[in-house]
């Protein structure tokens, strides 16, 4: 197993009294919404007696500081719906650790692809799952969960990227085009290696800043890429400067 940063220790979690922890931690992220906690600890139970994986990541003193939940797919694929860190964590390797424990995880069970969803808004989470990672995004889904009722997201739409991230793959090569950040209004730029679509670098704090404007990106971003991907593209990178890299499929 890859090892976790030294001062974090990761756990499959069974027991409920655990999962009653892992609940509230994706509470305290997430809120709760008119249907309650993000995830209740009673189905995080079901969920891992019926052969899924709940990983738990705690610091040196014992507190928890992360939780993903993972299920099983179809044979061979596992399914990611949900990870986070504790308020106050986020820049500790929460994110990576608790993939590569998942990752680890799967390959000793015949499975060699995770998929999750995540909003093509999020440049931070895109360069973390397309880059360090090494996933690709192989659908574009218009409104998943419809409108978001969640305390981070409130009231905006659930576009959602499907990655796709295949365990035992190579490393993708870096393609780092020298362009500068997107602005709203920019048209995708096509070169050598495919269609490049740009984001805003910050979509939490436009939002808060300007509402409208982070709208349009929504609007913007899915009437580039919606279309590619339907005629069977993937985005395969993500870049320092705020874009993604469509291509078709291979």
């Amino acid at each position: 197993m890859n090892a976790p940063a030294a001062d974090l220790l990761l756990e499959e979690t069974h027991r409920i009294e655990q999962l009653r922890e892992v609940s509230a931690l994706l509470e305290s992220v997430w809120g709760r919404t008119p249907e309650g906690a993000p995830m209740h600890s009673d189905t995080m139970r079901s969920l891992v007696h019926a052969g899924g994986l709940v990983t738990a990541v705690r610091d040196a003193t014992g507190a928890l500081v992360g939780a993903g939940v993972l299920v099983r797919d179809v044979p061979g694929v596992a399914y990611g719906l949900i990870a986070a860190a504790a308020p106050g964590h986020t820049d500790r390797g929460i994110g990576f650790a608790i993939k590569q424990h998942q990752r680890d995880w799967c390959l000793a069970r015949g499975i060699r692809e995770i998929r999750w969803t995540f909003d093509p808004l999020m440049s931070r989470n895109a360069r973390f799952n397309l880059v360090k990672l090494g996933a690709e995004a192989v659908a574009y889904e218009p409104s998943f969960y419809g409108e978001m009722i969640d305390a981070i997201n409130r009231g905006d739409d659930s576009d959602r990227l499907v990655a796709s991230w295949i365990l035992d793959a190579p490393p993708c090569a870096p393609i780092e085009p020298s362009w500068d950040p997107p602005a709203l209004g920019d048209a995708p730029r096509i070169d050598a290696h495919g269609a490049w679509i740009g984001v805003p670098r910050d979509i939490d704090a436009l939002r808060v800043r300007d509402p409208e404007a982070a709208r349009a990106w929504r609007r913007q971003v899915r009437d580039q890429m919606l279309p590619l991907f339907e005629r069977g593209s993937r985005a395969t990178y993500f870049s320092r400067s705020g874009h993604y890299l469509l291509k078709a499929s291979e």
